[in-house]
C-alpha cells in the first residue's frame, strides 16, 4: 500500500536506479517508509522497525546547461 502525503510544490529529482535499489535493500521491513524530496537536493528515505531506525540520503544527478 502506497500513501502519498502532503506535497506543497511539485519537485523533479533525477536519481540513478542502482542507487535507489541499494537504498531500498538497506531499509528494514516496515509498514511505513517516508521519502522527502526537494528539487536538486538529496532525497531522504526513512524507515523504522521495532529494532532499528534507518535514514538513507541519495544525492541527485543535477543537469547543467
Amino acid at each position: 500500500v502506497y500513501t502519498i502525503g502532503p506535497c506543497s510544490d511539485p519537485v523533479k529529482v533525477m536519481i540513478q536506479s542502482d542507487y535507489m535499489d541499494k537504498a531500498i535493500k538497506a531499509l528494514p521491513t516496515t509498514d511505513t517508509i517516508t521519502m522527502e524530496m526537494t528539487t536538486d537536493y538529496p532525497m531522504r528515505i526513512k524507515a523504522a522497525s521495532q529494532t532499528v531506525d534507518v535514514t538513507v540520503l541519495i544525492a541527485p544527478r543535477i543537469e547543467r546547461d
